[in-house]
């Protein structure tokens, strides 16, 4: 790593501190809507639920769907996930 993006990175923790406790919120958030998404792959959107039927099977299933799951939550917007994990959980952990 340059010297310059080991700043940037050293810079990072002078912030972490003071937001660690959002940051662990939004990680449960993530961590929830992967259950969800994993147990119930019918859930996400139709693309998405399609790639994951087409894992069924495979000698892999379950990383191929884990990597569905994760590219789909990866492509979330903060909005999205948080009404995401809203119709999901029944939970409202966001403000809208």
């Amino acid at each position: 790593m340059s010297k310059a993006g080991l700043a940037a990175v050293r810079g990072m923790n002078d912030v972490l501190p003071a937001e660690i406790g959002a940051w662990q919120h939004l990680e449960g958030i993530t961590r929830e809507l992967f259950a969800a998404y994993s147990s119930a792959p019918q859930e996400m959107q139709a693309g998405f639920s399609a790639r994951s039927d087409a894992t069924r099977g495979s000698h892999d299933a379950v990383h191929a769907t884990a990597r569905v799951v994760a590219d789909y939550i990866a492509g979330m917007t903060d909005r999205f996930a948080s009404r995401e994990h809203e119709r999901l959980t029944g939970l409202r952990l966001l403000a809208p």
